[in-house]
């Protein structure tokens, strides 16, 4: 079990490092996944997941009630 923080609770100075880490979206996932109650295929897959998601307009899972997939 991962036991790291779900990528929309990421903070604005981690993501910065992130960003200019050269991380990749799989290993992004794999240390910050998509939330337990997302059931978007792949969510953190960059362009092609989702984009609210992968945007860090999600703020919780109210936001996603009406999520479409």
């Amino acid at each position: 079990m991962n036991s790291q923080i779900p990528f929309h609770l990421v903070g604005d100075a981690e993501w910065e490092s992130i960003k200019g880490s050269g991380m990749t979206w799989d290993e992004l996932a794999e240390k910050h996944p998509q939330p337990s109650w997302c059931s978007y295929p792949h969510a953190l897959r960059g362009t092609i997941g989702c984009w609210s998601l992968v945007g860090r307009m999600v703020n919780g899972e109210d936001y996603c009630k009406s999520c479409d997939e």
